[in-house]
Order: C-alpha cells, then sequence, then structure tokens
C-alpha cells in the first residue's frame, strides 16, 4: 500500500462527488418554482434558491437565519405546522392554498410540494413553492363577480375552461386557445361537451368532474397526454362554482409540468447519485484507515527489527573495540558511533534528518560534534582538518539553519532539535 495509491482512490470518489453535487444544485437554482430546505426537527432553512428568494423578498442570507414560523402570518401557523409535520413523516406530499409572508408585510398564497432527504445526516423537508396568488385573485374574481371574471380568467397564463353542469364548455381563455392551436386540436370548442372536444380523455376524467360538483371540493390531479411523438404532463385543477349553495359550474385552470417533472426526476436521480457516491467515500475512507494502520503497523515491526540487529550484531562489537583500544581518537570515534546510532533509532531522528538534508556530509559530522558538546580543537583533531576549517563549516550551518546574524548558541539550537 503507498499514499499514492489511496491518494488515487480518493480522487476519483470526491470527483464523482463534486460532479453531482454540482449537478444538484444547478437543478435547484435554474428551477422556476421556489424552492426551500429545511430541517424536519428544528424547522430553520438550510438552503433557498432564487426563485423562493424573489418570491419572499428576502436573499438567500437573510432566509437561512429564519424558520418555517418566520415566513407564514401568525394566524395560520398552527395550521402550517401541522401540514409540515405531516409531510416530513411522508403522510403527504401536497399542502394547498397557503399564506406566506413576505419581507414587506404584503402575503402570497403558494401550494407546497415536499419530498423529504436526508442532507448532512439531517432529515430534511424539501418545499417546491408555487405561487398561487393570480389563481386565488381568480377565485375570489370568479365568486365576488359574474361579469369580471371573464376579462380576469383571460389575463392568466394559465390555460382555463369552463364547463357548466352538463359538462359542456361555456368559456376558455387565450392561453387555452393558443394551446388548441399549437397542439392541433382547433380552438373553437366552446359550446362543446368535454368529451366532444377532447375524445381521447377517460372515463376517470368523468368520475373527476362528478366528484367536484357532488362534493363542492377542489381537485387537484396530474394527467399525461400523448400527441404524436410530444408527451405532455398537466397539473389539472377543478374549482367549483357556486350558486344558491350548489355547484353549477367548475373552473379547470391547466398547468403544463412536463419540464418541471423532468426536473424532479433529475433531482431524484441526483440524489440516488450523491448517496452512492457517499457511501462509496465512506468505504474508501474505511480502507484509507485499514491501509494506514498495516502501514503503522509494518513500521513498528521493522523499527523493532532494526533496533534488535543493532543491538546483537552492532553495539557488542563497538564495545569490544573502545575497551581493547588505548587510542584516543579511535575510542572518541567508537563513543560517536554510538551516540549516533542511539540517536537514529531514537524519535526525534526524523526531526534532525529534515534540517540535516540541507547540510553536507561534513556538515552533518561538524553538527554532531557540537552539539555532543566538542569545541573548535576537539573537532579539529577528531576529523583531521584545521581549526579555520571548522570555523568555516560552522558558519555554513548557521546559515542552513537560518540562525545566522541571531543571538543563538548553535550548540544549544542542535540539541533543542534532539528535544523536539
Amino acid at each position: 500500500p503507498s499514499l499514492n495509491f489511496r491518494g488515487k482512490v480518493v480522487h476519483i470518489v470526491l470527483k464523482g462527488y463534486k460532479e453531482s453535487e454540482a449537478r444538484y444544485k444547478s437543478l435547484f437554482e435554474a428551477s422556476a418554482d421556489g424552492i426551500l430546505i429545511a430541517s424536519v426537527e428544528k424547522m430553520k432553512f438550510i438552503y433557498a434558491n432564487p426563485s423562493i428568494c424573489k418570491m419572499l423578498g428576502y436573499s438567500e442570507e437573510e432566509l437561512k437565519v429564519r424558520g418555517v414560523n418566520d415566513i407564514h402570518p401568525k394566524d395560520s401557523i398552527d395550521h402550517v405546522i401541522s401540514e409540515f409535520e405531516a409531510q416530513g413523516r411522508g403522510e403527504k406530499t401536497l399542502a394547498l392554498d397557503l399564506p406566506c409572508l413576505r419581507k414587506d408585510g404584503t402575503i402570497v398564497y403558494v401550494d407546497i410540494n415536499t419530498t423529504t432527504a436526508v442532507i448532512d445526516g439531517k432529515k430534511c423537508n424539501i418545499g417546491f413553492f408555487r405561487d398561487i396568488t393570480e389563481r386565488k385573485i381568480v377565485e375570489k374574481a370568479l365568486h365576488d363577480s359574474e361579469q369580471q371574471y371573464h376579462t380576469t380568467i383571460d389575463s392568466m397564463s394559465d390555460a382555463i375552461h369552463v364547463l357548466d353542469n352538463d359538462l359542456r364548455i361555456i368559456l376558455t381563455n387565450g392561453t387555452f386557445k393558443q394551446w388548441m392551436e399549437n397542439l392541433g386540436l382547433g380552438n373553437d370548442i366552446t359550446g362543446l361537451k368535454i368529451f366532444e372536444a377532447f375524445p381521447f380523455k377517460t372515463d376517470k376524467v368523468m368520475d373527476e368532474y362528478n366528484q367536484v360538483f357532488k362534493t363542492g371540493k377542489t381537485l387537484i390531479t396530474e394527467e399525461s397526454n400523448k400527441f404524436g411523438d410530444r408527451e405532455i404532463i398537466t397539473e389539472t385543477r377543478k374549482i367549483p362554482i357556486f350558486e344558491a349553495k350548489k355547484v353549477s359550474r367548475i373552473i379547470t385552470v391547466i398547468r403544463d409540468i412536463t419540464e418541471r417533472n423532468k426536473a424532479e426526476e433529475k433531482l431524484k436521480l441526483t440524489q440516488k447519485e450523491l448517496e452512492i457516491k457517499t457511501k462509496s467515500l465512506e468505504e474508501a475512507n474505511t480502507a484509507l484507515k485499514v491501509l494506514l494502520k498495516y502501514q503503522d503497523e509494518e513500521k513498528n515491526i521493522m523499527e523493532k527489527t532494526i533496533l534488535t540487529s543493532l543491538n546483537n550484531l552492532v553495539m557488542p562489537y563497538l564495545e569490544k573495540i573502545e575497551i581493547g583500544t588505548s587510542d584516543e581518537r579511535l575510542k572518541t570515534y567508537v563513543n560517536i558511533i554510538e551516540t549516533n546510532l542511539s540517536e537514529i533509532t531514537n524519535p526525534f531522528a526524523n526531526q534532525l534528518t529534515g534540517y540535516y538534508s540541507k547540510l553536507t556530509p561534513t556538515e552533518v559530522q561538524i553538527a554532531n560534534l557540537v552539539r555532543d558538546n566538542k569545541t573548535t580543537k576537539d573537532i579539529s583533531k577528531i576529523l583531521n582538518i584545521s581549526e579555520n576549517a571548522v570555523f568555516f563549516h560552522r558558519k555554513n550551518i548557521r546559515n542552513k539553519l537560518a540562525i545566522k546574524n541571531r543571538k543563538t548558541n548553535l550548540r544549544s539550537f542542535l540539541q533543542s532539535l534532539s528535544n523536539k
């Protein structure tokens, strides 16, 4: 095992992880829907995309220090928290018609479609905010004034048509007519029954309209329809209109969510990729720990082997030479060898090696002797060189150890290295 091998493993895993993370972030930032991510436990926001910042009038930094309670009117907090907790438990995904409090104090109404995910070890709700304020205005206009709603719905960007209790189309807006024309279905369908205008509709659609007439409750569905080789996914909202406490008409609001669904699918795929990359990184980390442990064990075994060999095969002979000779210079050499061998096997050897790598072999010899309290005269005799040569090398040593022109004793400095 080598550090180079471990580095390659981490590089490969991290590269894939970062690429997935970048795609994940770009999907969020490009979304037309507002997106807020909040921890389920603390209900505090940890991420806000540009669309939600624009919708609520806050910067991302301002939203990150706020929570769920801060972006809703006080009188709706209990209901909002109940919806948030139900979504966090996975009991529901769509919370309808919730009021949001903008920074300037005005109210916008939203539908919040939520999915849960674990982010940085925390369970979070990822909320997709769809601004329905315009739609609320339409609903209010329809209830308040029969004469005004024609103009109102025609200004809407969503496709709209209105059915009477015979399921006959009595009104369409400009967007709906443009849709029909683009799909090659014609735009003059006013007066036709819904299944005459759209023969490809299933009995399920009939059941949905009957349900709204019967219950008087808004129904929201998603539908997928194919026109040639083109598939369009729509979110359809069937809204009851009351007269004398009975549902007399249904306004159908259709929104093309094809691109949104594609973005959500990409988001789910990216999230899955992130989970896989995270697991791979964890496995690589475990493998690295095993490799490091193995390497440390090998290092300890090698150090013990070297130390045992020196003590058994070298040191006894040096001791015999020192005892058996009367030559003082030879005894000094033997003493130096024993000292250096002892230091090589000590933990501080790596510290000395780092500094001594800058020195020449002669400078290393002189540095060792200076550290061992040998004088210039002693060193001159031991190495059989002139005292001037010793002075010259001592000056070079100070320069390479970066203590030139400092009031630092060379011997003390070299001994301090051994103590680190």
